[in-house]
């Protein structure tokens, strides 16, 4: 992708300086791209908003955010760089967007429908059954705030 300078013509066809046409459209473009991968998404659905919550109680010092709609396997890496050093837990909820990256990181196992990302780390475990996994979540907190 070749970058346009301010002072270029814009790469629309106006013939007006790429400044005064597409700059400040393609600038909140690219905001809002780099917002999703620090805020998450908004809406969650009601397992989710369970979870959240539920891991909301157990790191009171964390962001947790829900990246079910956007988490694939070409961007899941940025995730874990951008939320690398300011305390971000990423939940995601297996659904038919995500299910190629769901089941590469599960190895096949459909039973597993809830990711837990933190700095470089990732479970993949039951959202009904999430309770069961609070000793190897805590560690993996614990390992990567030290």
């Amino acid at each position: 992708m070749v970058k346009t300078k301010p002072n270029e013509e814009c790469p629309c066809g106006s013939n007006k300086k790429y400044k005064k046409c597409c700059y400040s459209k393609d600038y909140n473009i690219k905001q809002d791209e780099e917002q999703k991968y620090i805020n998450g998404q908004s809406s969650s659905s009601n397992k989710m908003t369970f979870c959240i919550n539920y891991y909301k109680k157990m790191f009171e010092k964390h962001k947790i955010i829900d990246i079910t709609d956007d988490i694939n396997l070409d961007n899941y890496k940025t995730y874990h760089i951008k939320n690398y050093y300011n305390k971000t837990i990423m939940l995601a909820e297996r659904t038919s967007k995500n299910e190629d990256f769901f089941t590469v990181k599960s190895n096949g196992d459909d039973t597993t429908d809830l990711i837990f990302m933190y700095k470089g780390i990732y479970r993949v475990i039951p959202i009904n059954n999430i309770f069961k996994y609070d000793d190897d979540i805590t560690n993996i907190i614990n390992t990567r705030e030290n």
